[in-house]
């Protein structure tokens, strides 16, 4: 459950219950429209300098994107991204802002399923991942930083040496 609206990305990174593009706001992506895309899959999300940036460590590519639809939160850009797209760039989000580890759930109520992801600390981790193990025991990933060298969130090539 959400208790507040988180101040800064490294405070939704953990303890911030994200369930969808609404709440990926927080690390400057603003959801527009669905009905954007001709066929349904997309979303129209603008994006502030800091989600540009994002999108440009997560594809690991600089981006040449369409202007922004909007400009009421700073944005800078626009891009149209598949809806299931958000799960991904949360668990991102989670542990480039500080996470040790973020949980990602899918569940299932009685007429529908339903996902989140929520970063979580070494100490929240440690003392309560049995208990999450027990809670969805089919549900649930569980995605950590490497600790392989690189830079930031990516890995080096182990025979080139290449990170980039």
């Amino acid at each position: 459950m959400k208790a507040k609206s988180p101040n800064s990305p490294q405070e939704a990174a953990v303890g911030y219950i994200i369930e969808g593009w609404g709440d990926l706001r927080h690390f400057g992506f603003i959801k527009l429209t669905g009905e954007s895309c001709g066929i349904g899959i997309r979303v129209l999300v603008d994006l502030t300098q800091e989600a540009l940036g994002i999108m440009e460590e997560f594809l690991s590519t600089k981006l040449a994107i369409g202007n922004n639809w909007n400009s009421s939160d700073g944005q800078v850009a626009s891009l149209m991204l598949p809806w299931e797209m958000w799960r991904d760039i949360a668990v991102y989000c989670c542990l480039k802002y500080g996470a040790y580890a973020a949980l990602s759930v899918s569940y299932k109520c009685e007429d529908y399923s339903s996902y989140f992801v929520e970063g979580k600390t070494e100490e929240e981790y440690n003392q309560r991942v049995e208990d999450w193990h027990k809670v969805w025991p089919n549900g649930m990933m569980l995605y950590f930083r490497s600790n392989e060298p690189g830079d930031g969130l990516r890995n080096r090539h182990f025979f080139s040496g290449r990170v980039r």
